[in-house]
């Protein structure tokens, strides 16, 4: 009866080895294959990666780039397009960005000027104590064009506001981009 048991606990260990071995050569194969495909996965993102800084730094539209990109599949050459699409729109706003900028300091010096030249006629008139008609057109003259400047400040301030947004929305999209990304991998 013993031997039985053994017998029987032998022709178990068997069918469980065997078993072990089968499952053990197909988890294998699946392994190689999904390597396999991480392998393209990584290849199409590092291609998409070159495409999306090649992109974004040119305007040219009809770059090697987008010609290739009709050989990819839809889903991809439609995220391809979509990075390649913000990247130039970033690139755009931050061109934008700068060139508000050096508007901006442009109206400030203006501004600065303005103020001085206000401070320096209103020394003068004190200082003389009569009022004098070119004097007070001179001054209501400054006082206009400072005004103006002050809008032309505010408005300008508005703007950098807005792009500074508008270039914080669009680094946030791309950020979400690249976490997808790194999410296929």
């Amino acid at each position: 009866m013993l031997k039985d048991k053994i017998s029987i606990l032998r022709s178990e260990f068997f069918k469980a080895e065997a078993k072990y071995k089968e499952s053990s050569a197909d988890d294998r194969s699946k392994i190689v294959v999904l390597e396999e495909k991480l392998k393209n996965y990584e290849n199409i993102e590092q291609e998409i990666d070159q495409a999306v800084l090649g992109i974004g730094n040119s305007s040219n539209q009809d770059n090697l780039y987008l010609k290739t990109i009709g050989m990819a599949p839809t889903s991809t050459q439609r995220r391809v397009q979509q990075a390649i699409s913000l990247a130039q729109r970033l690139n755009e706003k931050q061109n934008e960005l700068s060139n508000l900028k050096s508007k901006y300091q442009s109206l400030d010096r203006d501004l600065q000027r303005a103020k001085e030249e206000l401070t320096m006629t209103q020394e003068l008139l004190s200082k003389t104590k009569h009022p004098a008609a070119y004097l007070v057109e001179s001054l209501e003259g400054k006082e206009k064009e400072n005004l103006e400047l002050k809008r032309a400040l505010s408005k300008a301030l508005n703007e950098q506001d807005y792009l500074k947004q508008e270039n914080n929305d669009l680094q946030s999209v791309a950020a979400t981009y690249d976490s997808d990304w790194e999410t296929c991998r």
